[in-house]
């Protein structure tokens, strides 16, 4: 998924929880802002220019300025709704990798080697056939016997979930921190202290912090947004503004 692909994403799962009422309130508040903003447009001129006409050309900037407007006004107000969605994508998340066989595959992978490459696992002697490397279609098992192999897998799959999640979810990722090291201490204490550590247990814990982080950075993500929105709004007026104020200065200069 590509950055701005999870930005609007973001933005379309904060538009489908606005109520009826508030949708409603919301185009009908970006309707006025959008026809106030195209009347000043196509009238200001004459403040230098009394006798400039607006061109049909001019009138589409404006009624395409007058639809950016009404967008933006609708997502400025339906980002208050920017935690709960967050959250959700989390979980998604969450129930997605958890379900994703190649990737599992790929990790175990990874951790296998990695606890292998310490040397310190008696079972990969006493028990090849348990404890063999994995191939299609074979079962097998990482003795975890040490603390050591624990950490080692813990990291393994702490940074293996993070960099699906950064894959998954590129700006959401930016606002959670989800490298940091909190999210790999998490994943180590529930390495040491699981009766059955699985994959599944480090990616719940994965989870845990990243909604955790969510809470935290919630409103820096909203008035993120929300500048964001502002600045669009602003430079989708400024096209026809600008256009239409060279457009009646050239005018003024024939004239005289």
């Amino acid at each position: 998924m590509t950055y701005f692909k999870d930005l609007i994403d973001l933005i379309s799962g904060c538009i489908g929880l606005l109520s009826g009422s508030e949708l409603a309130i919301s185009i009908g508040v970006g309707a006025l802002l959008a026809g106030v903003c195209w009347w000043v447009c196509t009238h200001y001129s004459r403040l230098w220019n009394l006798e400039y006409k607006i061109t049909p050309t001019h009138h589409v900037l404006c009624a395409a300025a007058a639809v950016l407007t009404l967008g933006f006004t609708v997502v400025f107000v339906s980002l208050k709704n920017t935690r709960v969605v967050a959250l959700r994508n989390v979980d998604q998340w969450s129930s997605k990798i958890k379900g994703d066989k190649p990737w599992d595959r790929m990790i175990f992978r990874k951790a296998y080697f990695a606890v292998k490459k310490l040397n310190i696992e008696a079972g990969f002697q006493q028990d090849p056939v348990k404890y063999g490397e994995p191939a299609p279609n074979k079962a097998t098992a990482i003795p975890m016997s040490k603390p050591l192999s624990k950490d080692a897998i813990a990291r393994v799959y702490a940074d293996g979930a993070v960099q699906h999640f950064n894959t998954s979810h590129p700006y959401l990722s930016r606002v959670v921190s989800s490298d940091s090291e909190v999210t790999k201490q998490a994943a180590l204490k529930e390495m040491r202290t699981a009766k059955v550590p699985t994959s599944g247990g480090v990616v719940g814990v994965v989870s845990t912090v990243m909604k955790t982080g969510l809470d935290k950075q919630a409103p820096r993500v909203v008035t993120v947004v929300r500048s964001l929105a502002i600045g669009l709004f602003l430079l989708a007026q400024m096209i026809p503004f600008l256009w239409i104020g060279l457009a009646a200065y050239a005018d003024l200069k024939t004239r005289t």
